[in-house]
């Protein structure tokens, strides 16, 4: 009598077994990113083609957006560039534009380092009743534009602050588009402020980068060595955009400041991205100045 039966208790048996047995569930897939680099011509890539450096070698650039692709692969984000290198000439409507498209595409991160710069610096009506050392009330309500616009991302955002140009090319930045030194100051609390009630808003200051970059040499890790970046070597000579290894060194800036503005399990935090491999990435060995720390 057991052996008629045990055939079919045995694939009870197993059959019980199989159900009681939770089974495993696939890992979730990673979201692909969608990154929007939005802002002006910095973002653009603007490559100022009235001069040439102080050795004769033509102004080179990058879109800013060229330099992120390198830093994650395309199955963890895409990245679009909405920059407008016209942007001077209406800050409101091109800024709206962007931003627009930032949310069309549903952005997980924008990335405007200078989306604000010309809702500070513009045209002279901005000034026509500010007089020497006040701040200018124009240029103050314009900014109010910019702040209204970047609230109307959701997402995390990264803003640059408004650098002092009043040592660039003339012909590229005239000096009536330049805020007086009260105003670049007044500019940038406003900025500062608003980005510290916002949890979603971080800056990365390209008035520090600037400033370091006109006035001294600048020591950068690279790899296990150093590099000493000459003053101005990472500008163009408009003194007003950044050179090919200029826009590199302003990602890393970027990158270093994305783990305090992140969540911890974004994909987008996951790479391995540093100034040497970017200059590898983006083939500039050649251009990284031979004077190094430590050799």
């Amino acid at each position: 009598m057991m052996n008629r039966f045990w055939p079919a208790v045995s694939g009870l048996a197993i059959a019980l077994t199989a159900i009681s047995v939770p089974a495993q569930e696939a890992p979730a897939a990673v979201k692909r990113q969608k990154v929007v680099v939005i802002g002006a011509s910095v973002s653009a890539g603007f490559e100022d083609p009235t001069s040439k450096q102080a050795d004769g070698s033509v102004n080179r650039s990058f879109k800013l957006d060229l330099v992120f692709k390198k830093v994650w692969p395309r199955k963890a984000a895409r990245v679009y560039n909405a920059a407008n290198l016209l942007m001077f000439q209406d800050a409101v409507g091109a800024g709206q534009r962007q931003v627009d498209l930032a949310n069309k595409v549903g952005a997980d991160l924008v990335i405007a380092l200078d989306f604000p710069f010309w809702f500070g610096y513009g045209f002279p009506s901005f000034d026509s009743v500010v007089k020497k050392g006040e701040i200018s009330k124009p240029r103050m309500a314009v900014q109010q534009e910019c702040f209204k616009m970047l609230d109307e991302l959701k997402c995390p955002i990264l803003i640059g602050d408004y650098p002092d140009m009043r040592g660039a090319s003339t012909k590229m930045l005239p000096r009536h588009m330049i805020p007086n030194a009260a105003t670049i100051a007044a500019l940038n609390e406003k900025l500062h402020a608003y980005a510290g009630k916002r949890k979603n808003v971080h800056i990365v200051s390209l008035a520090k980068f600037v400033k370091r970059a006109v006035t001294v040499p600048q020591t950068y890790s690279y790899g296990d060595d150093e590099v000493v970046f000459p003053k101005n070597y990472l500008l163009q000579s408009d003194r007003l955009h950044a050179t090919r290894l200029g826009v590199v060194v302003i990602v890393t800036h970027a990158l270093s400041a994305l783990p305090k503005m992140l969540k911890k399990d974004s994909p987008l935090l996951d790479h391995g991205a540093t100034l040497k491999t970017l200059v590898k990435s983006m083939r500039l060995e050649d251009e990284i100045p031979q004077d190094k720390a430590g050799r």
